[in-house]
């Protein structure tokens, strides 16, 4: 949503302004957070995903932080104790490259 310039007080598109700026600041608030607590959404500053990729990292990371929220949990703890939890993705990549290869080797 565009803003509108220079529009006077008391009409509509004042109202739409106002009401646009109080959601802007709101979702950059909210955006600030998740980047703190979620360093994945920190890096580079670019779109490493598909937009519809990059959406549902996102927001399962607004999920996670309103769970972590509503449960009164410490999310720095979160962070660290995943950091530990991590799998073996070597291990990970190999058994999908494998399965990948068999489903080739099936449709040949």
């Amino acid at each position: 949503m565009a803003p509108i310039q220079g529009m006077p007080t008391d009409t509509p598109e004042a109202r739409y302004m106002a009401a646009l700026t109080r959601t802007k600041n709101c979702v950059e608030r909210c955006r600030g957070v998740l980047k703190n607590t979620f360093r994945c959404l920190l890096k580079d500053s670019v779109l490493h995903y598909a937009p519809f990729k990059a959406g549902q990292i996102i927001n399962a990371t607004r999920v996670r932080h309103n769970m972590c929220v509503r449960a009164n949990l410490d999310m720095e703890d979160q962070e660290e104790q995943a950091d530990n939890d991590v799998p073996d993705l070597d291990a990970i990549v190999s058994n999908v490259l494998e399965q990948g290869q068999a489903r080739r080797a099936n449709i040949i």
